[in-house]
């Protein structure tokens, strides 16, 4: 064994670490989300719907790869440290401390505990396979709950080149907006509906999200569910 390290030192690392690896095995019981991962069809998606569906299931399996992956390898060693190394050393210490590893977040950048990351982890995998083995056949899904996405950024990005193709427009030309479900408009456009959100340091107040202050501190963070909608670029319209 390489480094200052007792086998008392290695034992109080496998007591920490051992409600980790219970928490990941108490979450994915059951779990099928590897295998799904495994059965992801080569061809190229046929929309921009099934595009964003198919990289949250990637993202999911990797994830849950790694994780595993890295707890199994942080086990093992409390078992036999005759190969540890400087670094792995350091690995369990972090996630001893319930730290995330660069390597998760290098896939993912999640939450900021370990075992909340974990958490966040299991709960979008589910419903990335949920999408997966359900929504493929849809044009676009009608409702979205950003807390079980991965990556809403590639979920925007897919809305709005949906609707770009749909009015046959760049997707330069739209911009997205949102709207209160109280206030909705009406559109011929793909306008899924997504579920409220807390946002950290924000409340939301008389309709809109202002940053939290002392006359804000009896306000709520939740913002109720609303619908993603879309503005035209007007010079776009006039030319056709």
């Amino acid at each position: 064994m390489n480094g200052n390290y007792s086998t008392s030192d290695l034992e109080n690392y496998d007591k920490r670490l051992k409600p980790i690896l219970n928490l990941w095995k108490k979450l994915t019981l059951g779990s099928s989300v590897l295998q799904s991962y495994k059965t992801i069809p080569n061809e190229a998606p046929r929309t921009a719907w099934t595009s964003f569906i198919l990289s949250e299931i990637r993202l999911a399996g990797r994830l849950f790869e790694t994780i595993h992956s890295t707890l199994v390898h942080l086990h093992s060693l409390t078992k036999d440290n005759s190969s540890l190394q400087q670094e792995d050393i350091q690995l369990m210490a972090n996630v001893s401390e319930n730290l995330v590893p660069m390597k998760w977040r290098q896939i993912w950048n999640g939450s900021r505990t370990l075992t909340e990351y974990v958490k966040g982890v299991v709960s979008r995998s589910i419903e990335a396979e949920r999408r997966f083995k359900t929504m493929m056949h849809l044009d676009f899904g009608e409702e979205i709950d950003f807390v079980s996405v991965f990556n809403i950024e590639s979920y925007l990005a897919a809305l709005k080149l949906t609707n770009a193709k749909e009015i046959g427009q760049s997707t330069c030309d739209i911009d997205l907006k949102s709207t209160l479900l109280s206030r909705i408009e009406k559109s011929n456009l793909t306008c899924p509906k997504v579920g409220s959100i807390m946002i950290d340091g924000a409340v939301f107040r008389n309709g809109k999200v202002v940053m939290f202050d002392r006359t804000t501190s009896s306000q709520s963070n939740t913002i109720p569910d609303f619908q993603i909608n879309f503005n035209v670029d007007n010079e776009v319209l006039e030319n056709d």
